[in-house]
């Protein structure tokens, strides 16, 4: 090892020499509990936070499915959030709940019991080069909509800190890897990590749901696009009767894209379908607020009727 190396080392030790290991800790504060929490609930999209769209994604879905591992009935992310915009609400905004009593209202339209709220989620990042600290934090509160009020809140946070290792022998050659990974990656962590903390604070659902009965198509029409249409339309018009209050797709046999259909009125659903290429025939489902997806039907195009279903 040259001179100039063992000097440089021995001038970081100096520096670092008071400098902790590696710590994390993921705590959560209780801010309002009272009462039992509604036995079903939607988690809504973030509420001012400078979290990315990705991450938000990911800690709703976790925070939604601590809820379901303890037995509460979540109601599938897309449906709220189709029924949140058709009611005239943002949810792409940042400050997209302007009062909790409209927020209410809203929920009792739409017959759902709870909703959890996430807020002023931040994840911040400090790097000096020999010591970093990241952490995630904000706060969860669920409204329980027959009371009009915030029920349940707790404030989550959890943060890593690290430094050298003096005690180790890992001093200086492991030290860029003191968080092992990119802010993402430990951010996805914490995600984790903060829903953990949450289901381990909330109390099991006081009643036990059954499933409901699974969604379905009664009928399907289909139309192509002129006198073509059906050797080779560009698109078509698809209707559907099915069950009331989901979500329809239309979508072409073997493609993945999958087109939404509008509920014009209760139970049926309609759309167009952009065709690229010849087609024959479509296939659609509906899926209610609870997630479940029908069996997929198949109608041919100008026919009108119903296929099998798979």
């Amino acid at each position: 090892m040259s001179p100039f190396r063992v000097l440089a080392r021995s001038a970081l030790a100096a520096a670092l020499a008071a400098m902790p290991g590696c710590t994390s800790q993921t705590t959560a504060t209780r801010l309002r509990a009272v009462g039992d929490l509604p036995s079903e609930v939607a988690v809504l999209p973030m509420v001012r936070t400078n979290l990315g769209p990705e991450i938000a994604d990911l800690l709703r879905e976790r925070i939604g499915g601590a809820f379901a591992a303890r037995g509460y009935r979540r109601i599938d992310e897309a449906w709220i959030d189709q029924r949140l915009s058709q009611a005239g609400m943002q949810p792409q905004r940042s400050e997209w709940i302007d009062s909790d009593m409209r927020l209410v209202a809203i929920a009792r339209s739409l017959g759902i019991a709870g909703v959890v709220v996430l807020e002023d989620f931040e994840s911040d990042a400090v790097t000096t080069g020999v010591y970093n600290e990241r952490s995630l934090h904000g706060r969860v509160r669920v409204i329980d909509v027959r009371r009009g009020e915030t029920t349940w809140s707790y404030w989550v946070d959890s943060s890593a800190m690290g430094g050298a290792l003096l005690q180790s022998g890992q001093i200086f050659d492991a030290i860029g890897d003191t968080f092992g990974g990119s802010l993402r990656a430990e951010t996805v962590r914490f995600a984790s990590l903060v829903s953990l903390a949450v289901a381990e604070e909330m109390p099991r659902a006081r009643d036990e749901h059954r499933p409901g009965r699974r969604p379905v198509v009664d009928a399907v029409e289909a139309t192509g696009d002129g006198a073509a249409a059906v050797a080779a339309p560009t698109t078509i018009e698809v209707a559907v009767r099915g069950t009331p209050d989901c979500r329809a797709f239309a979508s072409l046999p073997g493609c993945l894209g999958r087109y939404p259909l509008s509920e014009e009125s209760p139970g049926r659903y309609v759309g167009t379908l952009p065709v690229p290429r010849p087609a024959t025939r479509v296939v659609v489902s509906v899926r209610d607020r609870f997630g479940v997806t029908s069996r997929a039907h198949f109608a041919d195009v100008a026919s009108g009727g119903v296929g099998g279903g798979t």
